[in-house]
């Protein structure tokens, strides 16, 4: 990325594909046969959108599979079935909590718009890149309002 003048680097992801500098955020997204490179300044961004979307599948499969192994247990001479049943349940259950999936959307006022979706990454970071946008464009907004006065 070439930077433009007096820009600098705030925070960027881990593979370093979404990029917020003190003027634009950047996605440069691609592999060998797609890519994608959506750039957005700071003061077109118009509405940050998170959504986290999770799988209550796991924990009613894990409920039941646990419930199942202990009535399978209760009634049968082997309970070693009934065991790997539970257990079993306990791992499908544990797995709610891990596989949620956060997707965030970056408006510009009337252009493109950054997606990108995440899992494994906690809530709170996402929040915490939000919170850094919303800062920098303040920051910005004020710069450019300084500049503005001072034309007057």
């Amino acid at each position: 990325m070439n930077f433009l003048k007096d820009e600098s680097v705030i925070t960027a992801s881990n593979d370093n594909a979404v990029t917020l500098t003190t003027h634009r955020i950047r996605a440069n997204f691609g592999n060998n046969r797609d890519s994608s490179l959506v750039s957005i300044m700071l003061e077109h961004v118009s509405s940050i959108q998170l959504t986290t979307r999770s799988y209550p599948i796991f924990l009613g499969i894990g409920f039941f599979l646990v419930v199942a192994g202990a009535a399978f247990s209760q009634n049968s001479y082997n309970q070693s079935g009934g065991e790997g049943l539970i257990v079993a349940g306990v791992i499908v259950a544990i797995l709610y909590f891990f596989v949620k999936q956060h997707t965030c959307v970056i408006n510009s006022d009337g252009g493109a718009k950054i997606v990108f979706t995440t899992s494994g990454m906690k809530r709170e970071q996402l929040l915490t890149f939000i919170d850094k946008i919303e800062e920098a464009q303040s920051i910005r907004a004020n710069l450019s309002n300084k500049g503005a006065a001072l034309i007057v």
